[in-house]
């Protein structure tokens, strides 16, 4: 019985299947590839590790609603007197050294300026005693450096404009006293111009 001849188209059928299906699986990972590098073109920073976002500064508490301050030695404690029995009346807290510090802490010129950055309000009692206090210096920068506002008052009663201009011409660039000019000086203690100390008085209590 002779044999027959074996049949090739079969195996020819498959071959080409087989290749088909490879180059099909090397095309389809050649775009892959293709589609991912062009994804990593596009986003570069994809794999970067992100800075951890800034912890915003905690709230500073405002303890007192003003702080006035003011030279013990001449009008400027006057001022002060006035303007604090005013705005306790409209019942503001203001800072007072021998009521607000405890007897067991230093009253010093670091324990003043804490307590101006514990203030929402911080009034300037000008005069000549007030220029020369480093206490009222250190205070005034405290205030500064915290972004405190500072309204400046003096007693009509024993300064007039002249002196107060004076005083803007000798301190208004000063590294310090010149924040204090910002705005301008208010009268609250001047017997011929109720009106005014009233007014004055009145925008110290919105303010606080």
């Amino acid at each position: 019985m002779s044999s027959q001849p074996m049949s090739t188209g079969a195996s020819a059928v498959e071959t080409s299947d087989s290749t088909g299906i490879i180059i099909g699986v090397i095309v389809g990972v050649v775009i892959v590839l293709a589609l991912a590098l062009i994804f990593i073109r596009r986003d570069p920073d994809r794999n970067k590790i992100l800075p951890e976002p800034p912890v915003p500064p905690k709230p500073v508490h405002r303890t007192f609603n003003v702080f006035i301050s003011h030279c013990t030695k001449d009008d400027s404690n006057e001022v002060f007197k006035v303007v604090s029995a005013f705005l306790k009346g409209k019942g503001k807290t203001v800072f007072n050294p021998t009521t607000h510090l405890t007897h067991a802490e230093k009253i010093n010129a670091a324990a003043m300026a804490d307590a101006v950055k514990r203030s929402g309000l911080v009034v300037a009692a000008l005069s000549r005693g007030f220029f020369n206090s480093r206490w009222c210096e250190a205070e005034i920068k405290a205030a500064k450096e915290a972004g405190i506002k500072v309204v400046p008052t003096f007693s009509g009663d024993n300064h007039g404009s002249n002196q107060i201009d004076e005083w803007i011409n000798e301190y208004g660039s000063h590294a310090t006293f010149g924040y204090v000019f910002r705005e301008n000086a208010r009268d609250v203690l001047n017997k011929q111009n109720d009106g005014q100390v009233s007014r004055t008085l009145d925008y110290l209590s919105e303010l606080c």
